[in-house]
């Protein structure tokens, strides 16, 4: 498996360093950006960044380096991922098991928010269920005048 995941310096290119920080602090133009979410979310970003061009996020999902692979993969050949965050993750980066994560190269991250902006109103978040029907109960768990009054 791991033979088949994405890996900086699989295209033969070496790095010298990696620099990790919140954009907030970047001083320097990210080539990738690391985001993590619930997965209400993750499905919000991910019609967001589809929303211009219809392409799906395609990669694989191993549960192990997820976050590695996913940062290569968006490095070397510009492609977004989403996915489960693995061991690694969870057990020094404490992320929870409500959160996946998107990795993208940031020069997407316009398209990003074009695509935010432009799906808010076919796709609100936080997601509301359709409530526009009155639910049905089983004959003997229909509540009675008496009870709806108290």
């Amino acid at each position: 498996m791991h033979s088949q995941m994405w890996m900086i310096g699989d295209e033969g290119r070496c790095s010298g360093a990696v620099e990790i920080s919140p954009l907030s602090l970047c001083d320097k133009e990210p080539d990738v950006v690391v985001i993590y979410g619930t997965p209400g979310q993750m499905l919000r970003l991910t019609i967001g960044l589809s929303y211009e061009t219809g392409k799906a996020i395609c990669n694989p999902v191993t549960g192990q380096a997820s976050v590695c692979a996913s940062i290569a993969r968006a490095h070397t050949q510009g492609e977004p991922s989403l996915d489960i965050p693995c061991m690694g993750d969870r057990l020094y980066g404490l992320i929870g098991d409500d959160e996946m994560v998107m990795v993208l190269p940031a020069k997407m991250m316009p398209q990003l928010m074009r695509g935010l902006k432009d799906s808010r109103a076919m796709a609100p978040y936080p997601f509301r269920p359709f409530t526009r029907w009155s639910p049905l109960f089983p004959p003997s768990f229909l509540p009675t005048k008496d009870e709806l009054e108290r």
